[in-house]
């Protein structure tokens, strides 16, 4: 009777006030659980824990007492240390942040950028501070923009010195042409050498024959030597250069003229030019030593002009020479007509006899003493200038 009745007492009276409760459902908990939990499942969830004095209403509920957390779903949370409800329920925490406090903060050796948490000492969009970004194939070393290694900055670029043609064993330092770069100098490839930036074959350039900058008078280089006019006759099949001679059989080998090269073992002017006198490669089109062809020379006056001898425009060819048609008594209009006293030739002639008066009137008047003026001579009719004309060439008979 004395255990019922201390049961009772510890049930009713002693157990609420030490915050502990009988495994029967208690209202306030019951209560707790409905407003919290509209859903049926999760509200008899609720109920059901409370029975056995567990469960959200003895964590963070009516039943829990002195508590840090709070009901987020259906469950009870510490709002100042869980990242998926910091501060508040449902308010998650970013990648790399943890909650401290309540509040959304970055781990340890990150930094908020934006809303983002970025490690400042190799983040290359926030290398040392947020928003400096490294650029030109940088990267982000203990917060400082750096080329990787085996590279190098070339204003704000970087490059690989060893085998960049245009930054090679330097910045700026650039290998032209056919270069190439390679362990950070300027090469070339298919057996050429580089002289002055370019590259080029020694073996048949005659401004670098044999070694840079060696020229070859004539013109001509074959296999790194510079051939004389003519190579003496040599007995052996193959001489390697000797001094300004190369053989190549037994027979002479003939140095190609100034300004030809040796192709297929023939002498080969550039286009439009020939080789004339063994010398040089001439223009046949505009040369007046060899027009149109080897030692046609141009004279009497005559230019070259596209491969063929011709006079000036106010001029005529006759006889090889270039002659003025419209005052030459001798090739008077065209080549070989000549003036004569003859009144049929003079009176076709007029014109061409009026000029040749004036240009005889203004001679004599020059040579005579009497010096009669130019206007007697301009005002002769057409039959006394043919007389006086007739005077003038016909020679006298008897």
């Amino acid at each position: 009777m004395l255990r019922l009745i201390l049961v009772l007492l510890f049930s009713f009276a002693i157990g609420p006030a030490l915050g502990v409760t009988t495994r029967s459902p208690t209202l306030i908990c019951d209560q707790w659980c409905s407003s919290k939990f509209p859903a049926s499942a999760a509200r008899r969830a609720c109920i059901r824990d409370a029975k056995n004095w567990k469960g959200v209403c003895y964590t963070c509920g009516p039943k829990a007492g002195t508590t840090t957390k709070t009901l987020c779903g259906n469950s009870c949370v510490d709002l100042k240390k869980d990242r998926n409800n910091c501060g508040a329920c449902r308010n998650v925490c970013k990648k790399y942040q943890s909650c401290d406090q309540g509040s959304c903060v970055c781990l340890a050796g990150l930094t908020l950028c934006g809303d983002s948490c970025r490690n400042l000492l190799t983040d290359k969009n926030n290398c040392g501070s947020c928003g400096n970004k490294c650029s030109g194939g940088m990267i982000c070393s203990a917060g400082t923009c750096v080329c990787p290694a085996g590279m190098t900055s070339c204003s704000g670029v970087c490059k690989n010195l060893s085998k960049d043609k245009k930054n090679c064993g330097y910045c700026d330092l650039a290998c032209y042409g056919e270069a190439v770069c390679s362990g950070g100098s300027c090469g070339c490839r298919g057996g050429k050498t580089l002289c002055s930036g370019r590259c080029l074959d020694l073996s048949a350039d005659p401004n670098n024959c044999g070694y840079c900058n060696h020229q070859c008078e004539g013109g001509s280089c074959v296999k790194g030597a510079c051939l004389k006019l003519w190579a003496m006759l040599q007995k052996r099949p193959i001489l390697f250069p000797s001094g300004n001679t190369v053989t190549f059989s037994n027979s002479c080998v003939l140095q190609c003229p100034y300004g030809a090269t040796c192709v297929g073992g023939a002498c080969q002017c550039p286009a439009g030019q020939a080789i004339c006198g063994f010398f040089f490669c001439m223009d046949l089109q505009n040369s007046n030593l060899d027009c149109g062809r080897c030692g046609n020379m141009c004279t009497g006056g005559t230019t070259c002009v596209g491969g063929s001898c011709q006079c000036p425009d106010n001029r005529k060819l006759c006889d090889g020479y270039c002659v003025y048609a419209d005052r030459d008594p001798t090739n008077c209009g065209t080549c070989g007509n000549k003036i004569t006293a003859g009144a049929a030739e003079a009176s076709a002639n007029v014109a061409l006899v009026k000029q040749y008066a004036a240009n005889l009137v203004e001679a004599l008047t020059m040579m005579t003493t009497t010096a009669e003026p130019v206007v007697e001579y301009a005002q002769m009719t057409d039959d006394a200038l043919r007389a006086f004309v007739t005077a003038m060439y016909v020679p006298k008979v008897g």
